[in-house]
């Protein structure tokens, strides 16, 4: 049986997961597997392991393996979005959505984030109080976090929080892409088109798609990568975009 490659890296995105909520280390797993960290830390950052493998460590993390491999299956193209309250809630508190995303994007548990931060306990159960109550995530002992939202996560439209993030991007965006020393990933494309209705909302509807696509790689399989901002927009323009011509002879 032979796995597609996004199956196999959201299987092992999971069982990473896991064996860091069990503090299961790569020595630990080595162990257990007989085999050498060297092997084990290949094994879990590269997507041709063998089924046999998955399996194994699928079991060692006390999952089942075929609902893993069922579950990583299903495509996840659907875009889950944050609602009204929870927009509202992460435009007056900005820290909260930043512990938000070194909780649920990066996977830090809350002993890291605390550890990295300074924060004392009760700034924790504050923390993870106010993701609670907003219906993010679900607290157990021990302050063990469960999500009941999942990714790809974003906010609508006419979110507060993406007018001002987008209002930031594109000043930093501007004033990076517009600076003669640019970067090997720095990139900028404008085009000027002509396209009636149908076609300018199929590129649209097309752009959404290759963002969806690898937003969710970025949510699922890469949040240890380093970090890029994209910035897509599209508008009409004035009927006449141009200087127009003129006379010249009273120039």
């Amino acid at each position: 049986m032979t796995l597609a490659t996004l199956t196999v890296q959201r299987c092992l995105t999971r069982i990473k997961q896991e064996l860091k909520r069990q503090g299961i280390t790569y020595t630990m797993l080595a162990e257990r597997m007989n085999l050498s960290v060297v092997t084990v830390t290949r094994m879990l950052n590269q997507d041709d392991i063998t089924l046999t493998r998955l399996l194994r460590l699928a079991e060692i993390c006390g999952l089942d393996g075929l609902e893993l491999i069922d579950s990583a299956t299903v495509t996840h193209g659907t875009h889950y979005f944050f609602s009204d309250r929870q927009d509202a809630a992460f435009a007056d508190n900005p820290h909260l959505y930043a512990y938000f995303v070194a909780l649920f994007f990066e996977q830090q548990s809350p002993k890291e984030i605390a550890e990295a931060h300074g924060l004392s306990e009760l700034s924790t159960y504050r923390y993870l109080r106010a993701l609670e109550n907003l219906e993010l995530i679900a607290v157990a002992p021990g302050n063990q976090v469960k999500f009941v939202v999942r990714a790809p996560l974003g906010f609508r439209a006419n979110s507060r929080v993406l007018r001002q993030s987008i209002t930031q991007a594109l000043t930093d965006t501007s004033a990076r892409l517009l600076n003669d020393k640019r970067e090997s990933l720095d990139f900028m494309l404008l085009k000027p088109l002509h396209l009636p209705e149908h076609a300018a909302r199929k590129l649209q509807d097309e752009l959404r798609q290759v963002i969806d696509k690898y937003a969710e790689a970025s949510e699922l399989l890469f949040a240890d990568a380093p970090s890029c901002q994209v910035a897509v927009a599209m508008h009409a323009t004035d009927a006449e975009p141009s200087p127009s011509i003129i006379p010249l002879d009273s120039c």
